[in-house]
């Protein structure tokens, strides 16, 4: 869809959901009831719409554009937060393998922002548990996607290869300690055909704080990718941490 009056409002497709300009104060949800088809309209204060880590995102940033996108799990959702207005704005529905289980069901946000040149920007949350899951939900998203003038950030759960040896055989001690797949490194490595990792051209200072803060196991599964046409556009980047989870935010400015 494309976007009509984002002076009063923004829309949220796959939640049916429409928010007033102060979002903050007061949210305006219409929800779709898929078997009946009716909806129902209820005002609620965001903390009752949205998990604590969202509203943190949305207070410390205080962007004036935003667009949520849920997925089938109500556990998960996208979130993207923007000074610059929207052009357009859609999701990419990415289903894993196990197509019966709502958690292998995710949900990429793709978005235009309206820059001298437009630049699209696709957010995701990749499956937690398995990197063939996740293999399988980026190449749904790979092939509807052209990789120009585009940024793909979020949580790919996949790890990039910057570790030693002696690391890789501790993260996969501890990882088989909690039942958790060892590491694996696919779906960065697929991304890595048409985009690059814009964390390796950071200074130390923000490689180590993404590293250090990103994940519950002492790895990095938060990414900024940028297709090569956009080399060196990404100005500022950093993970923002939020508490009591992993699932932090991406922050990114590029040139005007």
């Amino acid at each position: 869809f494309t976007l009509k009056d984002q002076q009063n409002f923004i829309f949220y497709p796959s939640k049916r959901c429409f928010a007033p300009r102060h979002y903050q104060k007061q949210l305006f949800l219409v929800q779709s009831d898929q078997q009946s088809h009716q909806s129902n309209q209820l005002w609620l204060q965001p903390e009752n719409a949205f998990s604590p880590n969202i509203i943190e995102l949305m207070k410390l940033l205080q962007t004036p554009y935003c667009f949520f996108s849920g997925t089938c799990n109500p556990s998960f959702g996208n979130l993207i937060l923007s000074r610059s207005r929207f052009l357009s704005a859609t999701t990419k529905l990415l289903i894993g393998e196990d197509k019966t289980n709502p958690w292998c069901i995710r949900n990429a946000q793709i978005v235009e922002i309206d820059q001298k040149v437009p630049v699209k920007v696709v957010n995701l949350h990749l499956d937690h548990k398995s990197e063939n899951e996740r293999i399988v939900q980026l190449k749904q998203l790979l092939q509807v996607l052209d990789p120009k003038k585009t940024i793909v950030c979020g949580d790919f759960n996949s790890l990039q290869e910057d570790y030693t040896f002696e690391q890789i055989n501790a993260f996969n001690a501890a990882r088989e300690k909690c039942k958790i797949e060892k590491c694996r490194f696919d779906a960065v490595k697929l991304m890595k055909n048409g985009f690059y990792d814009t964390l390796w051209f950071s200074p130390r200072s923000v490689v180590q704080g993404c590293v250090d803060q990103t994940s519950h196991h002492g790895t990095r599964v938060d990414y900024i990718f940028a297709s090569m046409d956009m080399f060196g556009a990404v100005v500022k980047q950093c993970v923002i941490e939020l508490q009591n989870s992993d699932h932090n935010g991406v922050y990114l400015e590029l040139h005007p």
